[in-house]
C-alpha cells in the first residue's frame, strides 16, 4: 500500500504533494540535510520553514496502491491547483522526477554551480550513449549556431584542431607551413607521435634533417 500526502504551512495551505510507502521514512528523508543539495521551489520553501522556526504539517490524503498512486497522485495535484493553491510540485505527478519544470532562476543557479566542475568518467559516458543516433533538426542547428553566434574559440580548441606545423632547414630558413601535424608527418613518411615528441622533446625539434616547430 501507498499513500497520498501532503505539506501544508503553518495555515493549512497545501504547498506540495507526494507519493509515499512509508510516510514517516519519506518525511524523514525530505528533512535529512541532503536536502540542501536540491534547490527546487519545495526544498527552498522547506528550508525556509525550518530557518524560520515556522510550523508546517504532513496529512494523508488518500491511500492508495502500487495500480493506482500514479492517477490518485494526479488527481490531487489537479484537484488543488484548480482550487487556486500554488503547489510547488515540479511536474503534475505519477511520474516520479520525470518532466520536471525549472525556474529560470533555478536553471541559472544550476548552471553557475556547475560551471568548470568535471563531470565524472561514468556520467560522460551515459550522456554520450543518450546522445548516440540522434538526428538533430534544422531548428536546434539554428539555435545553437544563434547561441555561439560571436562566441571566443577556446584556446584548447584552437590547437587541438588547428595546429600548424612549420619546416625548416637546419640553418633555420623556413621551407614550408603544413596545415596540420598529420600533413607534416605524411610529407617525410613517419608517425604522427614520432614528429609530435621531436617537437616537444626540445626547442629545436630537429628530426630526419629538419627543424621543426608549432605556429
Amino acid at each position: 500500500m501507498f499513500c497520498i500526502y501532503v505539506f501544508s504551512d503553518e495555515d493549512w495551505l497545501p504547498i506540495y504533494v507526494g507519493k509515499a510507502k512509508n510516510l514517516d521514512l519519506r518525511v524523514k528523508q525530505h528533512l535529512n540535510r541532503d536536502r540542501f543539495r536540491y534547490d527546487t521551489w519545495f526544498y527552498r520553501w522547506l528550508n525556509k520553514q525550518i530557518r524560520e522556526d515556522k510550523q508546517f504539517f504532513v496529512d494523508i490524503l488518500e491511500e492508495v496502491n502500487q495500480d493506482n498512486w500514479q492517477e490518485k497522485e494526479r488527481y490531487w495535484i489537479n484537484h488543488i491547483k484548480e482550487n487556486g493553491f500554488n503547489l510547488k510540485n515540479m511536474t503534475d505527478g505519477g511520474d516520479g522526477n520525470n518532466n520536471q519544470i525549472f525556474s529560470e532562476e533555478c536553471q541559472k543557479i544550476k548552471s553557475i554551480k556547475l560551471r568548470g566542475v568535471p563531470r565524472p568518467k561514468d556520467v560522460r559516458e551515459r550522456i554520450s550513449k543518450s546522445h548516440k543516433g540522434k538526428i538533430v533538426s534544422e531548428e536546434t542547428k539554428r539555435k545553437l549556431s544563434e547561441i555561439n553566434k560571436g562566441k571566443p574559440c577556446l584556446e584548447t580548441t584552437k590547437i587541438k584542431f588547428s595546429k600548424t606545423v612549420l619546416q625548416y632547414d637546419m640553418n633555420e630558413n623556413l621551407i614550408q607551413s603544413f596545415k596540420s601535424l598529420t600533413e607534416a608527418a605524411l610529407s617525410i613518411d613517419c608517425r604522427k607521435s614520432s614528429l609530435s615528441n621531436a617537437i616537444k622533446r626540445n626547442k629545436i625539434g630537429t628530426f630526419k634533417g629538419f627543424i621543426w616547430r608549432y605556429k
